[in-house]
């Protein structure tokens, strides 16, 4: 059980993307997505650009998405409503 405890409070250490797979991803995005970003990079009001780039680049957060840019409060609201419905007896 220690061994547990000590290894789940080591980071995880996720292995970058290599600069040539990161090229290839960006050339394949549309010129006016390419836009949208650099204007949003230069700009600084989106804090979190990185994180979303990269959840799109690994495939976790595709492209028109609905759960990209919702905000936790709405995440669990939803999550309640379905753990709800779930509880409900079924007729």
């Amino acid at each position: 059980m220690a061994v547990m405890a000590r290894r789940s409070n080591q980071p995880l250490k996720a292995k970058a993307p290599s600069a040539e797979a990161l090229t290839r991803w960006v050339k394949a995005l549309s010129e006016p997505e390419k836009n949208d970003l650099v204007v949003r990079l230069m700009r600084g009001d989106d804090a979190h650009l990185r994180a979303e780039l990269m959840a799109r680049f690994h495939g976790t957060t595709p492209k028109g998405s609905t759960e990209a840019g919702r905000k936790a409060g709405e995440l669990l609201v939803r999550r309640t409503l379905a753990t709800t419905a779930a509880a409900r007896p079924r007729a």
